[in-house]
């Protein structure tokens, strides 16, 4: 197999069936010259996983299509299974380890409905005939008022997820929409997009369309705040890319807000027309993430998680910290006793969590979030480098590394690292 690299993007050229070799990535287009005979592309995720592509051609012709919005996820590796009378194939793909791709970076903001965070639009968006709204979310709250854009002052006008599935309310006229039963709670990063043309409304999750409507009154649509509306309903999560298009005159008017501020409570749109002002969002629920295999990676959220210093970990009963190995271990006394740290910000959301057991003779090592409430990983009985993604519903504060099993584990550890994780959904 060779390669063929475009100016904008990466892409792979493929002759034979096999393992493509560029990791986990994203099939963004497909460019296909067939032979004699109808032809058919199957690609899987992985040897022997489900399939990702399956497609057939006519014969003796050349295909390209694009795959919209963000292609389709390959999480271990694009496999080609079957080039059935095609001479070649151009895969056009996103992420993947094949080559330099230098890093996307980008803030992210953590929604505190408990501390009334949301932002304020300082020129209110009003629409007055056709239009698109797009919004980016995250969150695992299951409750029924989370606003993603709405009205200070009035409780009418607003986008938000009902118990998880999209609602909107234009106005008092028109009453609130529901759209499918699809719900969005899951921490993953999604996409919502609406679609008013000349009074028909298309609501979409991630391109999939929840629904159609055709309210009564939508004349008086407009929004002057992101995350609530009148005095509640505060989103509990993340929310970003906030773009507004108004489609009503000779050229589209756009105002477009990233909502990644690091530092500073105010945000100017990208087109220089307007801007938000950060309401009650502390600079601890701020976060600076990287977009690494199809996803977004945040910061380190423990310190000395390699222990060369006998400092920021409360050891229980059993526990010690051998500062020359860089090592922690438990010598089995007691069950569930734990090193910890508290004051982790444990935000409601998914976290990636990786660490070491060196060595363990006996019992169990088991991670867990706490503070309030908790969340728990899986009990390692083995030695072994363990990564898994812990997700919690709740804001925790503490992180324990448990020692159970019988009368506890005889282990030592290593490298515990925990970043938030967004993951996005395909």
């Amino acid at each position: 197999m060779g390669q063929t690299i475009f100016s904008d993007s990466n892409a792979v050229r493929v002759t034979t069936i096999g393992d493509v070799g560029v990791g986990p990535a994203r099939i963004c287009s497909v460019h296909v010259l067939v032979a004699g005979g109808n032809g058919r592309l199957t690609i899987t995720d992985g040897i022997g996983g489900p399939i990702a592509l399956d497609v057939d051609f006519s014969a003796t012709s050349t295909h390209f299509f694009d795959i919209p919005d963000k292609g389709i996820r390959c999480e271990d590796s694009m496999v080609v299974t079957s080039v059935a009378n095609i001479t070649a194939v151009t895969i056009g793909y996103t992420g993947g380890t094949r080559g330099f791709v230098p890093p996307t970076i980008r803030n992210f903001i953590d929604l505190d409905p408990i501390a009334n965070a949301y932002y304020v639009i300082a020129s209110p968006i009003a629409f007055s005939g056709d239009f698109e709204i797009e919004v980016d979310f995250e969150t695992t709250d299951t409750g029924t008022e989370n606003v993603l854009l709405g009205k200070t002052g009035v409780d009418r006008g607003f986008v938000r997820l009902l118990n998880g599935i999209p609602s909107i309310n234009f106005s008092q006229a028109a009453g609130s929409f529901t759209f499918g039963s699809n719900t969005f709670y899951d921490g993953e990063l999604h996409t919502l997009k609406i679609e008013n043309t000349s009074g028909t409304i298309k609501l979409f999750v991630d391109g999939v369309l929840q629904g159609t409507t055709t309210p009564a009154d939508i004349s008086n649509t407009n929004f002057n705040a992101i995350g609530r509306k009148s005095t509640y309903g505060f989103f509990n999560g993340i929310i970003a890319n906030v773009n507004f298009t108004d489609k009503s005159g000779a050229g589209d008017v756009i105002t477009t807000f990233r909502l990644d501020e690091l530092t500073a409570n105010t945000e100017n749109s990208q087109q220089a027309n307007n801007a938000v002002t950060y309401q009650n969002i502390a600079q601890d629920v701020r976060d600076t993430y990287i977009f690494i295999n199809g996803n977004w990676v945040g910061s380190e959220l423990i310190t000395n998680g390699d222990f060369t210093t006998d400092s920021n970990w409360i050891k229980g009963a059993g526990w010690s910290i051998d500062t020359v190995a860089g090592t922690a271990s438990t010598d089995g006394t007691g069950n569930n006793n734990s090193i910890s740290q508290l004051n982790v910000p444990l935000t409601a959301g998914s976290y990636e969590l990786t660490y070491t057991i060196l060595s363990i003779s006996s019992g169990q090592i088991r991670p867990q979030f706490a503070g309030g409430g908790q969340a728990v990983g899986l009990p390692r009985p083995t030695a072994g480098t363990y990564t898994e993604v812990i997700t919690t519903p709740i804001n925790l504060t503490a992180f324990n590394m448990l020692s159970s099993g019988g009368s506890g584990a005889v282990a030592t550890i290593d490298n515990i690292s925990i970043k938030r994780l967004i993951e996005v959904a395909s």
